[in-house]
């Protein structure tokens, strides 16, 4: 699935009509559930073969292995399929076979996606139309000091975010609707994965005098994504069935000697080949989300020109300083 996925990225430079935004937008899609149905399909096979050591560990649910035609109803579902947010099989599963999701009330779910609508959207348009990015491409780029190159990349970021939480409120809206995701409050659902207390919801599914969340199919922590603290806090807040399908199906099943850079390897790979996303608390995220805008070499090297490239400097005396500050607390100790 990577190979046809490389494949379709680069295709335009061998003369072929370029990956177009809503197709690339599928793709990407498309390539987590492939993968993950595939995982899926594997880890029930490995189950059945090993089910006696199964038994004694944790309890876990595995899927029933689809036919053919179950398999391409789950991968061109058209909820999710544009914006996301992923879900596995099983979820699609859960959802199809459920003869009470009719019955059970998602008004507030809605509503709460709603709420997050009637302030981010607005600020799409107010920001679409001071179009920030577009001033970034431009030629004139090189005209701006130093402060108003930063004023817009933080336009930029603004702009970014808003784009994001509209479509994904819309998205999981759609999901919530088609009954994606939905299990028992009490199941402990966690985003990608689902139910982890699998008693509580054998013993409250299909039930209506209990309350159900939507937590499966929450792609985004928005609080979090504002008031981050760092990178890592920000990023985990951010695309969340995306973060757990690159911890399920990539980091987990990788040998620990190089597991973490071949994930970010896959993450970047999978969100595309452009040169402005090889270089990627907010003001570090307002740099890096101009390169994930601009996408081309020459319009991300001219903005960061432009700032210095203080951020890549910045990064590089940080690593420096803690491995220098490492080295010398082992020294340390040794002579203790």
């Amino acid at each position: 699935m990577l190979k046809i996925l490389t494949f379709l990225r680069i295709a335009h430079f061998f003369g072929l009509p370029k990956l177009e935004f809503i197709t690339n937008a599928i793709q990407l899609i498309m390539t987590l559930r492939v993968i993950g149905l595939s995982y899926e399909i594997a880890d029930t096979r490995e189950a059945k073969k090993e089910s006696k050591e199964i038994h004694n560990k944790r309890e876990k649910r595995f899927i029933i292995e689809p036919t053919t035609f179950e398999a391409f109803t789950y991968l061109y579902s058209f909820t999710g399929l544009f914006t996301g947010p992923y879900y596995s099989y099983q979820t699609y599963h859960d959802a199809l076979h459920s003869e009470f999701l009719t019955k059970i009330s998602v008004r507030w779910m809605i509503m709460k996606k709603m709420q997050t609508l009637s302030w981010s959207l607005p600020m799409l348009i107010i920001f679409y139309i001071l179009s920030p990015v577009e001033m970034l491409k431009s030629e004139k780029v090189s005209e701006y000091n130093f402060f108003t190159l930063i004023l817009l990349s933080s336009l930029a970021f603004v702009y970014l975010r808003m784009r994001i939480y509209t479509a994904w409120m819309i998205a999981e809206s759609i999901c919530i609707c088609s009954g994606i995701g939905i299990y028992p409050l009490h199941c402990n659902s966690s985003t990608g994965f689902g139910p982890r207390n699998l008693a509580k919801l054998r013993e409250e599914s299909g039930l209506l005098d209990v309350e159900y969340d939507a937590e499966t199919i929450n792609n985004l922590d928005i609080p979090h994504v504002e008031c981050s603290d760092g990178f890592r806090s920000g990023m985990r807040a951010w695309n969340k069935t995306v973060q757990y399908w690159l911890a399920t199906f990539v980091y987990k099943r990788t040998n620990k000697s190089w597991r973490m850079p071949y994930t970010m390897f896959i993450s970047a790979f999978w969100h595309g080949i452009h040169p402005g996303w090889r270089f990627i608390r907010t003001k570090g995220f307002e740099l890096m989300a101009c390169g994930f805008l601009l996408l081309s070499w020459t319009d991300t090297v001219r903005l960061w020109n432009g700032v210095y490239w203080w951020l890549h400097f910045t990064m590089i005396f940080v690593a420096l300083g803690s491995y220098f500050a490492l080295l010398f607390k082992r020294k340390f100790k040794k002579t203790d």
